[in-house]
């Protein structure tokens, strides 16, 4: 009897050793450690896409205008065919009207062109086209300065938004809307930019800047580098301020 019951309680010692060593050798859930819950989406967005400025005014006359002109050097030049420079933040280099009071009088004012609201002029012959009062009257100028100035008249405040070399220039410019502004014009090409191109002086490429002024930056277009000496880049000018000339 007493054999039987050592069996048994032997039995039930092996059983629990066995079940014991089972449960902690198995896929048990307590030696998982629990994962902090989190919000976090490892799905990445789609980047966003780049936002074709010239497109939009793509079929302004005011711009068609101006391509017109340089197809004349450039045959194919479309807003289409004009290579993206990237975005930049715009100069702001305050100047103090009060020294340049004659560039805002007679005939001065014909290169001034009043934003959409009136609250802005833009002047972009800034120091490139100007009359200078004399005993005998106005006196025009032709310089070889390169700017675009925004005046504002409420503030009597002028501030340079774009600067240009002796080698480049601005031939026109408009407001699509109150915010926004578009120079025409022509930037100097470096050899670093185009193989063909042995100094700033030698190569131009006609150039589009959107410049918006709520967030203070400036998109850039550029047509084909070609040779200065291909293109008079003054005609535009020429034809537009017949009588400065």
């Amino acid at each position: 009897m007493l054999s039987r019951f050592v069996i048994v309680v032997a039995s039930i010692m092996i059983f629990l050793m066995f079940f014991n060593g089972y449960r902690s050798s198995g896929p048990s859930r307590q030696k998982f450690k629990k994962l902090p819950e989190t919000e976090e989406n490892l799905i990445k967005p789609e980047p966003e896409a780049e936002v074709n400025y010239i497109a939009q005014i793509a079929h302004d006359r005011r711009l068609q205008k101006w391509i017109t002109h340089w197809n004349k050097c450039q045959p194919g030049l479309s807003a289409d065919s004009m290579e993206g420079m990237g975005e930049a933040y715009i100069e702001e280099h305050e100047i103090d009207m009060s020294k340049h009071s004659d560039m805002l009088k007679g005939p001065n004012k014909q290169f001034y062109i009043s934003s959409p609201d009136g609250k802005f002029e833009l002047n972009p012959y800034w120091d490139r086209l100007y009359y200078k009062k004399t005993e005998d009257g106005w006196e025009p100028f032709y310089n070889t300065g390169c700017a675009a100035l925004l005046y504002d008249a409420a503030k009597k405040r002028g501030t340079i938004i774009l600067n240009c070399s002796l080698f480049e220039g601005i031939d026109d410019a408009f407001w699509p809307d109150k915010q926004t502004i578009v120079l025409m014009g022509y930037e100097s090409v470096t050899r670093q930019m185009s193989v063909e191109c042995e100094t700033v002086e030698s190569c131009v490429a006609p150039s589009v800047w959107i410049i918006n002024l709520k967030s203070k930056t400036m998109h850039q277009y550029h047509g084909e580098a070609m040779k200065r000496e291909k293109c008079n880049v003054d005609s535009y000018l020429k034809e537009k301020y017949s009588n400065l000339f």
